[in-house]
């Protein structure tokens, strides 16, 4: 069995070297973007650390019994941390419970593998108390941390570790893996290829058909706007009162995850990113615009093939007027999370769209 993750040819050969150079380093950190592997190939490496019967490559066979006691999560030697409560960190105790248990050899396994989830997450106590563990590793322990970026995690931290990026898909492997994985091509494939940012995960977390009905009705009311101030507002009002129904649905289950979290309850662990969702179609939808009206080549778009009211923004509005939409956007996920009038800000930020363009 080969790993898991589908392309990322340069990756996979760099976790085989590592493993067969007989010094796989005590600390790792994986970043990559969200939903984009990183818990997978962190599972790939302590199976492949523990496999009785490893591939020529390193990778692990899979079909072993270490190699299906890790998969199923009942690994005596395989430990996953990720934070929780309401703060959505790690708890100072649960890192010192954990570092107290490294100190014991391997159960049953090669190496005790244990991953650290989000750990971007980590404060400075937590930090702190990890650090010795980073400093003075058992050579019988192998730490692998993930994190969206190493920006976002504590310098002291991403100094101990060896670095690894697990890179987004390209736009291709996406599609084929949509088509293989849900028989999915056409229109609504590229759109879940462009709303991934490359990342598989993303890609297969979308219902399609939820995902197309979504695109269909921005791209209506984007194309209302442009067709005139009057038309554009009354779609705007219509719009808005329909997503704001989601998003109070959205709010609710944010919610229900919060008092689950202070009840100590497993949640999904989605609770940041709810009101992002329709931004991640806005987004999408404006930087194909945006290529269409700086390129005309619509061989670079993202998302699927451009529609009219696309091309229409494309070729009269200025690309500056497109940038300075495109960038709007991130002030707009901001007051959504900030307020709590979401058919205010919503309303606010059409209105100052379809205001844009002028009397027509």
């Amino acid at each position: 069995m080969p790993w898991s993750l589908i392309g990322l040819k340069s990756l996979k050969a760099t976790l085989s070297r590592m493993i067969h150079s007989a010094r796989f380093p005590h600390a790792l950190l994986l970043t990559g973007p969200r939903r984009g592997g990183k818990f997978t190939v962190a599972k790939d490496l302590a199976k492949a650390l523990n496999c009785l019967e490893p591939e020529p490559d390193a990778s692990p066979c899979g079909v072993c019994l270490s190699c299906r006691k890790i998969e199923e999560g009942n690994h005596p030697d395989f430990i996953v941390k990720r934070p929780t409560g309401l703060s959505q960190s790690l708890a100072i105790d649960d890192i010192r419970d954990l570092i107290r248990s490294l100190g014991y050899r391997p159960f049953e396994g090669q190496r005790r593998v244990v991953i650290i989830r989000k750990a971007d997450s980590f404060r400075e106590e937590g930090a702190g108390s990890l650090l010795k563990t980073l400093e003075e590793p058992s050579l019988s322990t192998v730490l692998i941390l993930t994190a969206l970026s190493e920006s976002r995690v504590l310098p002291t931290l991403v100094s101990r570790c060896v670095r690894l990026r697990v890179p987004p898909l390209a736009r291709a492997e996406i599609l084929a893996a949509l088509k293989e994985r849900k028989n999915l091509t056409g229109p609504r494939a590229e759109l879940l290829a462009g709303l991934s940012g490359g990342a598989l995960g993303a890609a297969l977390e979308w219902p399609p058909e939820e995902a197309w009905g979504r695109w269909a009705s921005l791209d209506q009311l984007f194309g209302q706007v442009i067709e005139g101030q009057a038309l554009g507002r009354k779609a705007v009002l219509d719009f808005t009162a329909t997503e704001c129904q989601e998003l109070e649905k959205l709010k609710k289950l944010d919610q229900e995850e919060a008092k689950k979290a202070e009840e100590g309850q497993e949640t999904s662990g989605h609770r940041q990113g709810r009101y992002t969702r329709l931004l991640e179609f806005m987004r999408l939808w404006w930087r194909d615009v945006l290529v269409l009206a700086v390129t005309r080549d619509k061989n670079r778009l993202a998302g699927p093939a451009a529609s009219l009211a696309q091309r229409k923004w494309a070729t009269e509005v200025s690309p500056k007027n497109l940038t300075a939409r495109l960038k709007e956007l991130d002030y707009l996920e901001d007051n959504l999370r900030r307020l709590s009038q979401s058919e205010l800000v919503l309303t606010a930020y059409w209105l100052s769209l379809v205001n844009s363009l002028g009397p027509k």
